[in-house]
């Protein structure tokens, strides 16, 4: 079988061989994709939000190609001014938000409560110490609660302990991802550590074999402020 000849540079044609095709985006058609890659995702955490609630992470998928978009766009319209200052703008908000605590311990402030930006933070990590080394005194058991907020801190600052989360959710609400695939009635644990800021010993007792409440723990946020959770030890869970 012959083969096609192929035109080369200065046979009177450009090559069109299947080798030589390529493909280039226009910076116009490069925005468009990063713009059809963020705003889908961010439009409909939009329409969660006013549906129920959502939080601003729920969006993260949105951020990175709608920040490349805007980029490009001033950079293509040679708008270098405006991306400084907003560079700037940007920073600048960076390290209030997220030093502005040590700056401000630094000085010895305290700021109102309404402008204490890490203040519903700031306890978690010392409460997770405290929580970790319940479950490590008490290998086997897992760590109940009836807080998503609860759960979700203690899945990440009591991690050294690998512990078995489950949801407390006598009411079968399904509200949040633990109530739902994480219920208490399908945990095969024998022993648990129960945290709570809302929990009293009447409220576990009918549902156990044995519950004991530990000494609580206690973490001063503010001088005016402490986060304080209820600790249990319970044993035998008998069901809602």
């Amino acid at each position: 079988m012959s083969e096609t000849p192929r035109l080369t540079e200065g046979a009177g044609e450009p090559d069109r061989s299947p080798a030589a095709t390529t493909v280039r985006f226009e910076p116009r058609d490069a925005t468009t994709l990063l713009l059809w890659l963020g705003l889908p995702m961010l439009a409909l955490i939009l329409v969660q939000s006013f549906l129920a609630r959502a939080y601003a992470n729920w969006a993260q998928a949105a951020y990175l190609p709608l920040a490349i978009a805007v980029v490009a766009w001033l950079a293509a319209h040679r708008r270098v001014a405006l991306l400084k200052v907003s560079f700037a703008l940007h920073l600048g908000f960076a390290v209030l938000v997220y030093h502005h605590g040590f700056v401000l311990r630094t000085l010895e402030v305290e700021p109102p409560a309404q402008l204490d930006l890490t203040l519903r933070l700031r306890a978690w990590p010392a409460l997770g110490a405290e929580v970790a080394g319940f479950l490590a005194a008490r290998p086997g058991a897992a760590l109940v609660s009836d807080e998503r907020e609860v759960l979700a801190e203690m899945a990440y600052y009591a991690r050294a302990a690998h512990p078995e989360l489950a949801a407390f959710n006598p009411g079968g609400e399904v509200s949040d991802h633990f109530r739902l695939t994480r219920d208490l009635a399908q945990s095969r644990a024998t022993r648990f550590v129960i945290v709570s800021r809302k929990l009293a010993l009447d409220d576990l007792a009918p549902r156990f074999e044995r519950v004991t409440a530990l000494a609580p723990l206690r973490v001063p946020v503010r001088s005016d402020k402490a986060v304080e959770l209820a600790v249990f030890e319970a044993e035998g869970f008998r069901g809602y």
